[in-house]
């Protein structure tokens, strides 16, 4: 399944060429093009997922999510492994499976790599969704919005957009519920994450792990603009945590309200729904192919 416009849009043609890869190895590949969300459930409607050994996504983080929300509506579980191809721009997710690379993705196949993960449903009140990443609003949200219309910039557009979100340093009053502990505050951000990585190379829930059965949550309380311009250069290498302006839980419910009005949700890179959302882990719903975790 190819998304020809992620990425430097070049996936039809890295598609065709994991494709002939595959065959070399015994593989029968079916290349499929999705140009908007409504082909996915067409495609899917079309061609039962049991008839095939895997689903290969091209494309980035948006890509895997348009398909984890088609699947999930068609299947309570996808049926088949993933293999994600990191030809989008930020990628976020190969960097925790260990698949930065095509040729690493397709060595993780063709050594039958496989790991369950959880993914989390969002619920808004007028739709349902679901997050295999991250979900978020607030400064999050602003730098996601912004960083979409930088396209040119490639995956540095995260960090330029996030610079400039920082700056301008908006700051919402939330309702928040993590599990069973509730708070309200004035807050820059609240952050779920099931991976370590967001954006370009942010390792922003250092201690995130895909099937643990939580999403890793941050919630960074209202601050100066150079307190968060400090605070960001740490991000790249998870070294914030002990911020005393951020709060970090583990939970697998979460629900977010903000007393002004609705504001736009983040979830997995894509802007859509806004709060108040709520959010429940489900553990191990899909699979997907990761590194082998080699014995010592």
């Amino acid at each position: 399944m190819v998304n020809p416009k992620s990425g430097n849009k070049q996936g039809l043609r890295q598609a065709q060429h994991i494709a002939e890869v595959l065959k070399g190895h015994g593989y029968t590949c079916e290349v499929e093009v999705s140009l908007t969300t409504q082909d996915l459930p067409r495609i899917l409607s079309q061609k039962p997922l049991a008839q095939y050994h895997l689903a290969g996504i091209v494309g980035g983080d948006g890509s895997m999510h348009e398909w984890v929300n088609a699947v999930l509506t068609a299947y309570d579980t996808c049926p088949i492994p993933i293999a994600l191809f990191p030809c989008g721009t930020g990628n976020a997710f190969n960097v925790d499976i260990g698949c930065n690379t095509i040729q690493q993705t397709i060595d993780c196949i063709l050594a039958g790599s496989i790991s369950a993960i959880d993914v989390a449903k969002v619920e808004y009140p007028q739709s349902t969704c679901w997050s295999f990443n991250i979900l978020g609003c607030g400064l999050v949200a602003d730098i996601n919005r912004m960083a979409e219309n930088m396209r040119w910039l490639g995956g540095m557009r995260y960090n330029v957009a996030s610079v400039i979100q920082l700056l301008r340093n908006r700051t919402y009053p939330l309702q928040i519920t993590v599990g069973d502990q509730h708070t309200e505050g004035v807050y820059s951000f609240v952050l779920a994450c099931n991976t370590r990585y967001t954006g370009k190379g942010m390792m922003m829930a250092p201690r995130a792990a895909l099937n643990d059965g939580k999403f890793d949550v941050l919630m960074v309380k209202a601050s100066s603009r150079l307190t968060l311009l400090k605070l960001f250069p740490k991000i790249f290498k998870g070294q914030h945590l002990s911020a005393p302006i951020l709060e970090y839980h583990q939970c697998s419910e979460l629900s977010v309200h903000c007393t002004s009005a609705g504001i736009a949700s983040n979830i997995d890179g894509e802007m859509k729904g806004s709060t108040p959302f709520t959010m429940r882990v489900y553990p191990n719903k899909i699979k997907v192919f990761v590194k082998p975790i080699r014995s010592t």
